[in-house]
């Protein structure tokens, strides 16, 4: 084979190639993962401005519901009111003292 044959070049020109777009491709992923560090300073400010909201009812609207013994509802029972012994739950896990 002579020097001057093209194909004993196109293997290591090839190989140089791929190598330089996988060099390229790391960079390109590295640089794209990596966070300036100004933006992580802006998002540890962002957290610790954060305004907390507490979910569900606060103490003072469940203070001012009626509060029932479980005795006493059970003796409303037959008023003819059916909305005092209806209920989502069972109410035969309650014993005659627990405060509804």
């Amino acid at each position: 084979m002579s020097s001057n044959n093209p194909s004993v070049f196109t293997y290591p020109i090839i190989l140089l190639v791929f190598l330089l777009v996988l060099i390229m491709i790391g960079a390109l992923l590295r640089y794209c993962t990596v966070a300036p560090s100004n933006q992580i300073d802006t998002f540890t400010t962002a957290q610790q401005d954060a305004i907390n909201i507490e979910l569900g009812l606060d103490k003072a609207t469940l203070e001012n519901y009626p509060k029932l013994i479980y005795s006493q509802a059970k003796l409303h029972k037959g008023t003819g009111n059916s909305t005092t012994s209806c209920c989502s739950i069972c109410l035969a896990d309650y014993k005659d003292t627990d405060v509804l």
